[in-house]
């Protein structure tokens, strides 16, 4: 008898049927849906089994890679003493890191204190942005941050870097805004339209549903707000000079990853899909740059360890599901700041 796998790639439904046939032979009684089928949260109906007639066609992103290092495996620093963070990022650099992000908070809260230029080459010393690329997370603060990045990096201005402004995540995550939020994203772009002019590679802006996520929203409410923020920066920048291809060229896409492994592949391969149908609908042809980060929600407390197994899972499915980036956080993320043995 023929194997049915050999089967299912011919494009014949009786294939399926008998397939199916069988497989209820083995339910005792209960449906094939019943039994076999998962509806998510979004209304989503999941299937047992999926063959390529079943999936979308997506172009591929065709932009070589370093065969040595596929994707980017990017470090975050958070340490409030600029001077503490340095060191951490040179450890974790000489430990395998490729890039750094680098979280800042003038307070020292939330991220490392820095308020000017001078903070940020402090946090920076050491570092060859040209080779070992930065990208920032600075809230309502981020075109400040870019500015004091540039300053530091006006010697390298071929750096690969992310100035990662988005000020509608930083909406969503404090429900609040000083002052209007469109002019928080009409002075970003404008901020971003004259760092373009110096640095060619640099990235601009970061859309993610990183705040959706974290705040406990479905895997679909966070692409919604992933593909309406990058919508809502492309058109930001296209007002402030750039040309639509330009403007999506520069905006960097970001999912949250949790210990789901197979969800998580399959979510950062929908935002590739979201983001080209995105670009196509404006009239451009642009791969997707996608940054996958670990979910701070999926981190317990209790037995810390376990996180480890949530974090490798999370890894591995922005690997396979093709993130050009993959930040990984500390096991003991949810406990505080992590040692140099929690980063390791």
């Amino acid at each position: 008898m023929t194997p049915l796998a050999d089967d299912f790639a011919a494009p014949d439904d009786a294939v399926r049927a008998r397939w199916t046939a069988l497989v209820e032979k083995t339910l005792k009684g209960q449906s094939f849906d019943e039994a076999l089928t998962v509806r998510t949260p979004d209304g989503l109906t999941i299937q047992p089994l999926y063959t390529a007639r079943d999936g979308a066609i997506v172009s591929r992103d065709l932009r070589a890679r370093d065969i040595d290092r596929p994707w980017d495996l990017r470090m975050r620093a958070a340490h409030a003493d600029p001077e503490r963070a340095a060191s951490d990022i040179l450890v974790d650099l000489q430990n395998g890191a490729a890039s750094v992000l680098l979280a800042v908070d003038p307070t020292g809260a939330r991220g490392v204190a820095i308020g000017s230029a001078d903070d940020m080459a402090k946090a920076l010393t050491g570092v060859l942005i040209d080779l070992a690329p930065v990208a920032l997370d600075a809230g309502y603060l981020g075109p400040k941050a870019a500015d004091w990045l540039g300053a530091v990096a006006k010697a390298a201005p071929n750096a690969p870097m992310a100035f990662h402004m988005d000020p509608l995540t930083a909406f969503a995550e404090t429900g609040a805004s000083p002052g209007p939020i469109e002019s928080h994203i009409f002075n970003a772009a404008t901020v971003g339209a004259r760092l373009a002019t110096t640095y060619a590679r640099a990235s601009l802006f970061l859309a993610t549903g990183r705040a959706a996520h974290e705040a406990g929203g479905s895997n679909v409410e966070e692409l919604a707000m992933m593909t309406a923020s990058a919508l809502a920066y492309a058109k930001a920048l296209v007002r402030s000079g750039l040309t639509m291809e330009e403007a999506f060229g520069r905006i960097t896409l970001g999912v949250s990853l949790d210990g789901e492994y197979f969800t998580g592949v399959a979510k950062v391969r929908a935002a590739r899909a979201l983001w080209a149908r995105l670009t196509q609908a404006c009239g451009v042809t642009m791969p997707a740059m996608i940054e996958a980060r670990s979910s701070g929600r999926m981190l317990t407390t209790k037995d810390a360890w376990t996180n480890l197994l949530r974090l490798t899972s999370a890894g591995f499915a922005g690997a396979v599901g093709g993130a050009d980036v993959v930040v990984l956080g500390a096991f003991t993320d949810a406990l505080g700041l992590p040692t140099t043995f929690a980063r390791r």
